[in-house]
């Protein structure tokens, strides 16, 4: 709840904070996960440990660029506002928990070995969903600007990240699932499906940070309830009960048929989850174009695909390997394929790369610069 706290803040004033915190959150868990598994031999504290300690390290790299902020005092007026409008979010929580109930429905009727292929192959899909933190400055540069450039350029950085993603998880999907587990690669279909549900709810996200740019509800310091109830923004947070209208009944009835094993049961839900996926983001996009006229980049996208076709068929060819550092050694192959593959043929992702190894050039510079003022500052002692 810290973590949300701080990053809703950061989202406003400095959203490339966010996309640092979280490659910062990852780098340390995994390195703690490590040490832990390598001198303490734990189990499951091993997961637990490690995150604990991650999301501390990550509230800590926050408190710096948030320090200004704890200095000004409590404006009561906002706070006023903030419960005004708490229904509404409240509205929008209990309709995110409701469509989660299919998930419980699996554990009752399809037993908890469907519940862990749908959880093994979920672990490793909603990795594809961290590509819309790419789109993170999208939702304050719509509140300064309605700008359509800016939707259609961040659909482009997140399809770019997000489709490569998508079909390399299907591709390897035997690999990484056997890398949690051996009897975990049955679930290979619901891995397959799942990668296609996570790629359309990252583009909902996007639809999302839409409408709630251009409706512009949070830049003024008074909230109106009616003003909400009318807003697209009430559609949005609306929208998970209708999917829930789909999952829930269908899930039901094929759960409780007969004749099913446990790894149909998982596919029957994470084609329900599909379905009510698809269908919620075409009714996000209708509605993200009606707050903003934006032009999806479908020429970007051809060429995204295209390079992932080329990544598809080198990894389709290597056999895949079933241990931890051979994955990720055919992982980086397929990473180096699509971008050999799209930077001659997609200016933007040029202009990306020139953009990054200046960033890197800049950083290693202020940190030469940094070393050689402590030095002098040490001589002069």
């Amino acid at each position: 709840y810290i973590l949300c706290v701080f990053e809703a803040t950061l989202l406003v004033r400095k959203p490339e904070m966010i996309g640092y915190g979280f490659v910062i959150y990852e780098l340390s868990k995994l390195a703690i996960a490590f040490t832990l598994i390598k001198w303490l031999n734990l189990g499951l504290l091993v997961a637990i440990g490690a995150s604990l300690a991650s999301y501390l390290i990550q509230l800590l790299f926050y408190l710096k660029p948030l320090a200004k902020e704890f200095s000004e005092s409590l404006e009561w007026s906002y706070v006023k506002e903030w419960v005004k409008a708490s229904p509404i979010i409240l509205y929008d929580v209990v309709g995110r928990r409701v469509a989660d109930l299919t998930l419980i429905l699996l554990f009752v009727y399809g037993g908890p070995l469907a519940l862990a292929y749908y959880g093994a192959a979920q672990t490793i899909a909603i990795i594809i969903g961290h590509a819309d933190s790419l789109a993170s400055a999208l939702y304050p540069r719509l509140l300064v600007d309605s700008n359509s450039e800016d939707v259609s350029t961040s659909l482009r950085m997140v399809l770019m990240f997000a489709i490569p993603m998508t079909v390399g998880i299907m591709v390897l999907s035997d690999s990484y699932l056997t890398m949690l587990k051996f009897a975990y690669a049955e679930a290979r279909p619901v891995l397959i499906i799942l990668a296609i549900t996570y790629l359309c709810t990252v583009l909902c996200s996007v639809f999302g940070s839409v409408v709630l740019g251009t409706e512009k509800l949070e830049a003024e310091a008074r909230i109106s309830l009616r003003e909400l109830l009318r807003s697209k923004l009430f559609l949005i947070f609306t929208l998970p009960y209708l999917q829930s209208t789909i999952t829930l009944p269908l899930a039901l009835i094929m759960l409780r048929s007969d004749g099913k094993t446990p790894l149909m049961s998982a596919i029957f839900v994470a084609l329900i989850d599909l379905l009510a996926t698809v269908a919620i983001l075409v009714i996000r996009y209708a509605i993200a174009r009606k707050s903003l006229a934006f032009k999806f980049p479908w020429r970007s996208t051809v060429k995204y695909i295209l390079a992932s076709t080329v990544m598809t068929s080198v990894l389709m060819v290597v056999p895949h390997p079933t241990k931890l550092l051979q994955t990720m050694a055919l992982t980086l192959l397929g990473v180096g394929t699509y971008f050999a593959t799209l930077i001659p043929i997609d200016g933007e992702t040029q202009t990306l790369i020139r953009l990054v190894l200046r960033e890197i050039r800049m950083a290693l510079h202020a940190l030469a610069k940094r070393k050689s003022g402590k030095e002098d500052h040490t001589r002069k002692f």
